[in-house]
């Protein structure tokens, strides 16, 4: 898993490696630079941008001022606003494949048969990576997981 903790005026190509991380966090200073001038983005700030959902897309796209961490977070292109570089940290007990597999998930905006094509294609890395038994039999046996 990848973590990226972004402060003050990110641009390309340090933000297109940044908006690939599973996990982006801001400081309250964070401003993410999309465009490049007055260009588009660069391919990878765009690719991150239709990951996030339509509404980034869609803002990146159509829209050359910077974006500022509370924004960012509102159209889910970082996480959260964090005030301290140490407050980053996985919750204890989360399942990492599991986690990311549901972000993803949640981000794409595909239905029909190419959607459940994407569902069982989720399921079967979750089934393969163990999560599923484990949760079972942590819920039959009254404890908290161990992933």
């Amino acid at each position: 898993m990848t973590v990226a903790v972004l402060e003050g005026t990110v641009a390309s190509p340090a933000l297109d490696i940044a908006l690939c991380s599973d996990l982006v966090y801001l400081l309250p200073s964070a401003r993410l630079r999309l465009a490049c001038g007055p260009d588009a983005p660069a391919p990878g700030v765009i690719w991150a941008l239709g990951r996030a959902g339509r509404k980034a897309l869609t803002r990146g796209l159509l829209s050359t001022a910077d974006l500022d961490s509370t924004e960012a977070v509102n159209i889910g292109v970082a996480h959260n606003v964090i005030r301290d570089r140490a407050a980053v940290s996985f919750p204890d007990g989360a399942s990492l494949i599991a986690a990311t597999t549901a972000r993803d998930l949640m981000r794409t905006n595909v239905s029909g048969g190419p959607g459940l094509g994407l569902e069982l294609a989720a399921f079967r890395l979750l089934f393969a990576a163990g999560d599923p038994g484990e949760g079972a039999l942590a819920f039959l046996q009254k404890r908290d997981p161990s992933f």
